[in-house]
């Protein structure tokens, strides 16, 4: 099964339709146990008190009519029927004339008769109830009051077993109308659900094609939303990755290209007799050399960082000495840059590998006098904060635009695009100084504004 929104519907649907065949069910149930209830509850007569009240009232007025007894049984919520009989048992007046009655027994109770249709059927019902006697004036009994409940109305051929049955078949139609309607909801709105699914898998099969331009671009704050937003960032990431490896075989041979361009132009000129091996010449070549290594040293460096396989020395250093070391080896190269060192103080030692701080530390100098111009100044600070030391080396170069301040740590990436040596080198110093420093259990950041320099900060735990 591959479709999303059918997954979606056969999942939610059935949840449905049994919710509302519970409810259904339920419903159904009460209805029929309260309609049984009502069935065969009891019939409720007036008590005595209302009965001798109807009694005196028919014997001021004797005889009684038929009226007056229908105007007294509309008094009372319960349905009654009533029965007037005169001392020989004769019916004087009465609410149905399907009530027949025998003359009075001698307790005051009355045997009456009374066709009852029950299910489409005519039965006759057999009933003895007491008789309230009924005082003229006088206070002589002049005849009987006979309270009975009212005869059951006919409900129909059918009877009550058409009424359930035609309630039950109302609440399963309406039951079986709300799951139609709850499956086509669910099938709606699985629409934009399944819509955003398959933008995402659109962009991920353009990625995975190698168009990294492609983008969900998810509004919204759902997790659907988040998921897209996350694969934009993921392949904006890619995108830079593989912008950075396109450019890699160029920024190597650029950065080879010069050092080797001396060692053969050298070899050539010893070899054409234009210039003598003396020593001058030797340490040209050896100085050439040198590059090369060190570029291949710090690109091996960061391979092994990036991939957790550098190993680190840690003790306790004091980051002022380490400091105050890392500017003496750099401030003769600096030209016409000025590099201040911190200024002597208490130490403040950290827990790092002695050689992978002096290397984090000339890199960030390095990189601050590279684009500081002459005239300019370097500065290195060292500060301690509960248990974390940091170290700050700060210029007054040209600084560097918002845009590239979350990418300076990337590798290769540069400020300036040109591979000119003056602006800066292959762009690894920065990236192998974050790895070195994570891997001492430290963090790094850069603050920059443009025209007025650049702070590069790095924290180090306390020893």
């Amino acid at each position: 099964m591959r479709s999303l929104r059918l997954k979606f519907f056969l999942i939610s649907w059935p949840v449905v339709v049994a919710a509302i065949a519970m409810v259904a069910f339920s419903i159904d149930r009460f209805t029929v146990i309260e309609l049984e209830r009502v069935e065969i509850a009891p019939r409720i007569v007036p008590g005595p008190a209302r009965a001798g009240a109807w009694a005196e009232a028919i014997g001021r007025v004797w005889p009684a009519t038929d009226d007056l007894l229908r105007t007294l049984a509309a008094s009372t919520d319960a349905p009654v029927d009533l029965v007037v009989l005169s001392n020989q048992g004769e019916r004087i007046a009465t609410t149905s004339d399907a009530i027949r009655a025998g003359e009075p027994a001698a307790d005051g109770s009355v045997s009456l008769r009374r066709r009852e249709v029950h299910d489409g059927r005519i039965a006759e019902a057999e009933l003895t109830l007491p008789a309230v006697p009924i005082r003229d004036p006088a206070g002589e009994t002049v005849g009987w009051l006979v309270v009975l409940p009212a005869s059951p109305s006919d409900p129909g051929p059918a009877g009550p077993p058409a009424w359930r049955s035609r309630l039950r078949r109302t609440i399963w139609t309406a039951a079986l109308a709300a799951s139609v309607a709850s499956a086509a909801a669910a099938f709606l709105l699985a629409g934009p659900l399944v819509r955003r699914v398959r933008r995402l898998t659109e962009a991920s099969a353009a990625i995975g094609a190698g168009s990294l331009e492609a983008r969900v671009r998810a509004r919204g704050d759902d997790e659907l939303a988040r998921l897209g937003r996350s694969f934009d960032e993921m392949a904006e990431k890619l995108q830079r990755a593989e912008s950075h490896k396109r450019n890699l075989v160029t920024d190597v041979a650029h950065e080879l290209r010069t050092p080797l361009t001396n060692i053969v132009g050298l070899i050539e000129a010893i070899q054409d007799g234009l210039r003598r091996p003396d020593g001058a010449t030797l340490k040209s070549l050896r100085d050439e050399a040198g590059l090369l290594a060190s570029l291949v040293d710090e690109l091996q460096e960061l391979s092994l960082a990036e991939s957790g396989q550098l190993s680190f020395q840690v003790e306790s250093v004091d980051a002022v000495e380490a400091a105050r070391a890392a500017v003496e080896a750099i401030a003769p190269g600096s030209g016409g840059v000025i590099v201040y060192p911190p200024p002597p103080g208490a130490p403040l030692p950290v827990r790092a590998d002695p050689r992978r701080l002096a290397q984090v530390l000339r890199n960030l100098l390095r990189n601050a006098i590279t684009h500081t111009p002459d005239g300019g100044r370097v500065t290195v600070s060292v500060s301690a904060r509960r248990s974390r030391v940091t170290v700050e080396v700060a210029d007054t170069g040209r600084g560097i635009p918002a845009e590239h301040l979350p990418l300076v740590w990337e590798r290769f990436h540069r400020v300036d695009p040109s591979r000119d040596r003056a602006s800066g080198g292959m762009g690894i110093g920065l990236a192998l100084s974050r790895q070195l420093v994570w891997g001492m259990g430290g963090e790094v950041e850069v603050e920059s504004e443009v025209g007025k320099g650049s702070r590069f900060r790095f924290d180090l735990p306390g020893a």
